[in-house]
């Protein structure tokens, strides 16, 4: 009866969505031809319910006709953005890079609940088989009847919200450990009528909610029955049509919820003189011989006479490294990070701390010159590393720090699935734009900043971000070191490098090719390989002075690129004096939320649709000289046709900028009295206007922020305001 509830709830929520290879995009319309909907495909709303709530569901349904009508990489390329279910059934599909569901990761994507891949010919499950943004919200999964042979580690990790898992009738031989971590969600794993001969130990340890697991008609002898005793959630296990080998290897099924595998009519074949024993009829004296009780007392003496010789090792070797200067003590063997002067240890009062040698004896180092400066302006700051004290031995001064658990070389190459949400803009950026600005506040340089000077700390529900390392600091009133001091290559101002006069704007340069860094995921540097800082740094100092953002547009599509690149720009230009401010950056649009937004667009269009104040009639022809940034010739050609049609009263004024920006102000204004067809454009939400007009015109909010800049007008608070309003 599970089994059955579990198929009825598949077949009421898989109202199937498609994906097109080299179609175009479309919302449901047929405007376009070779649209999957126009003949292959079926597209349709739909609500949806579960007794207490329901929502608005899209689907696109795809049959193949054609043995290999659609192939490769671009199936779901111009997937629609409203789309909540996906069934393709009979394609070769092959290799399927989901990455094409991304659209516009900034943040228009389509959000899928379900994706059926059915008898598509698929050959390889990857980790980067479902990283697209599209795909984070994803229920269900059916992959059933595909060539599928291997499922890679991590290929499921990146869809927490993942209930079913759908993968029988294919030819899987292997399922890598780790292939199903992290799925805090899933509720069913059907790996039915494959060609598994082993399961590995720790497969399903990560997956807490676990109630069915199908593993029929497989090729396993054995299971790791330790580890499934330990999924407490699993309710139903279904293991019949296997080739079970019930020898003493297989002695810890006795241990299994017997619940469990009654009625599975699983049978031994080996040995013979179980063959035919159903699974659920084996008992512990069927495994009588395997063990004496000689044999066991002894294994148990040995285990126990190890783990205390292994503690006392333990302890002695403890008691000669760990050392206690004044109020700290660490152990010389935990070294933090690669430069091999950095322990892991605690203060007298249980604080756990992060202590730092220094060779400077009799005379303050730099570091503890910058901290003692932090510490005389008042409370510390969240997003600069904390300093607690100060002891000196014979040789060496130690500085007793915070403790944080990386940096951000770490979070990008060894957790980058896990902190990719943390990494975003608006999060990681702000945070270290935040602590960067404290320090130029109270007149300190920081000098060196790069990927491995910025370290983050785990909180209660997110990562706090940290500017660490003042070893080359300095503070602006002190001209005695003013000249005499580098950064790190690859990541050090032009000026800083050629020892001409140093402003703030070298942390701002630094801080720039950092964010590029980051917003590439840590493959791209805006001079030059990252493999290669040494020649990074000669391009920077190189009187050519050229540089390349186009890693954006591999990471990120549509506005979330340009308005990136706006700062970037701003913050890695080689006159120092025309870099932005680090209290600049903090208002920049790449920090804005989707409120910010809204409300930018709406003081705008007031703006423009406001009185003739001689700086709002500057600010309107700055706009329109630079228009074509924005769009060529009329801007109503790139709206869907409901859309234009909705428009129709500003026709005249198709090429002007502040005519769209008017109609963007409109629609927020105005929203609850537009069309349903028109709202289910604009994604059913005045948020969702903006979002539309964005991604139509990737520069519009960028251009229009860079010219109300330029202009005599002054955004503060959220409300443009002009010269005589600030008299």
């Amino acid at each position: 009866m599970k089994e059955q509830r579990i198929k009825r709830l598949i077949s009421e929520h898989i109202l199937c969505l498609v994906l097109w290879l080299l179609l175009g995009h479309t919302f449901a319309t047929r405007h376009r031809s070779r649209s999957p909907c126009d003949s292959e495909c079926e597209c349709f709303s739909w609500d949806s319910s579960n007794g207490s709530t329901s929502s608005k569901r899209f689907t696109v349904n795809c049959t193949g006709m054609k043995i290999g009508l659609f192939q490769g990489f671009s199936v779901t390329k111009n997937l629609p953005l409203n789309t909540t279910d996906l069934v393709v059934k009979d394609y070769n599909l092959g290799t399927v890079d989901l990455n094409s569901f991304d659209n516009n990761p900034f943040p228009l994507n389509p959000m899928l609940l379900t994706a059926v891949l059915s008898s598509c010919h698929i050959k390889i499950l990857s980790r980067v088989t479902f990283q697209a943004n599209a795909l984070i919200y994803l229920e269900t999964v059916d992959l059933s009847y595909n060539h599928v042979m291997l499922i890679q580690e991590g290929t499921f990790s990146h869809l927490p919200s993942l209930e079913l898992i759908l993968l029988s009738n294919n030819f899987l031989q292997e399922v890598e450990q780790g292939a199903f971590r992290n799925l805090p969600k899933a509720r069913m794993i059907n790996l039915s009528h494959n060609a598994l001969h082993k399961i590995h130990p720790g497969t399903f340890d990560r997956v807490p909610e676990l109630k069915i697991l199908d593993l029929s008609a497989n090729r396993l002898r054995n299971l790791p029955w330790k580890n499934i005793y330990w999924v407490t959630s699993l309710q139903v296990l279904r293991l019949e049509g296997n080739f079970w080998n019930c020898s003493c290897d297989m002695a810890d099924i006795i241990n299994i919820n017997q619940s469990l595998i009654a009625g599975s009519k699983a049978v031994c074949r080996f040995p013979e003189w179980l063959n035919g024993t159903l699974l659920e009829q084996l008992a512990p004296r069927d495994f009588s011989h395997c063990f004496s009780d000689e044999e066991n007392s002894l294994q148990k003496k040995i285990a126990v006479t190890l783990l205390v010789m292994v503690f006392l090792l333990i302890w002695w070797d403890q008691s000669k490294m760990f050392k206690n200067i004044g109020q700290i003590e660490f152990n010389e063997h935990d070294v933090l990070g690669q430069s091999g002067c950095v322990y892991k240890g605690r203060l007298k009062d249980g604080r756990e701390a992060a202590i730092k040698k220094h060779s400077k004896v009799n005379c303050e180092c730099n570091e503890l010159k910058m901290l003692l400066r932090m510490s005389e302006k008042g409370s510390p700051h969240a997003n600069v590393v904390q300093y607690y004290c100060v002891e000196y031995s014979s040789n060496f001064s130690y500085l007793a720090l915070e403790l944080c658990h990386g940096n951000l070389m770490t979070a990008l190459y060894d957790y980058s699935e896990e902190f990719a949400v943390y990494l975003e803009p608006r999060n990681c950026f702000s945070q270290i734009a935040s602590g960067l600005n404290y320090l130029h506040g109270i007149g300190i340089q920081h000098r060196d900043i790069k990927p491995q000077n910025i370290l983050w700390r785990r909180t209660v529900s997110d990562l706090r971000f940290v500017i660490s390392d003042f070893d080359l600091g300095h503070i602006t009133e002190d001209e005695s070191l003013h000249k005499t001091r580098y950064g790190s290559l690859g990541w050090c101002a032009p000026e800083l490098w050629n020892l001409q006069d140093r402003t703030d704007a070298v942390d701002i340069f630094s801080l720039g090719c950092v964010f590029y860094f980051v917003l590439t995921r840590g493959e791209r540097h805006p001079f030059g390989l990252v493999s290669d800082m040494e020649n990074c740094q000669r391009a920077i100092i190189s009187q050519d002075y050229h540089f390349s953002l186009s890693g954006l547009q591999d990471s990120y599509q549509g506005s979330l690129h340009m308005v990136a690149e706006d700062l970037l720009r701003e913050m890695i230009c080689f006159n120092p004096n025309k870099r932005i401010k680090a209290s600049e950056i903090l208002k920049h649009p790449l920090m804005w939320n989707s409120e910010q937004m809204l409300t930018f667009f709406l003081d705008i269009g007031d703006c423009i649709e406001g009185g003739e104040d001689p700086d709002i009639v500057i600010f309107k022809e700055m706009l329109e000289s630079g228009a074509g940034t924005v769009f060529v010739g009329s801007w109503m050609d790139q709206l869907d046709p409901p859309v234009r049609s909705d428009v129709q009263g500003f026709y005249k004024q198709r090429d002007k900028l502040c005519a769209l920006l008017r109609v963007v102000r409109n629609k927020i204004e105005h929203f609850q009295k537009l069309g349903d067809q028109v709202r289910e454009f604009y994604f059913g939400s005045r948020e969702g206007v903006v979002q539309y007009y964005v991604n139509r015109f990737p520069k519009l909010l960028s251009f229009t922020y860079r010219t109300l800049q330029r202009s005599g007008l002054m955004y503060q608070n959220g409300l443009v305001k002009t010269k005589s309003s600030l008299m």
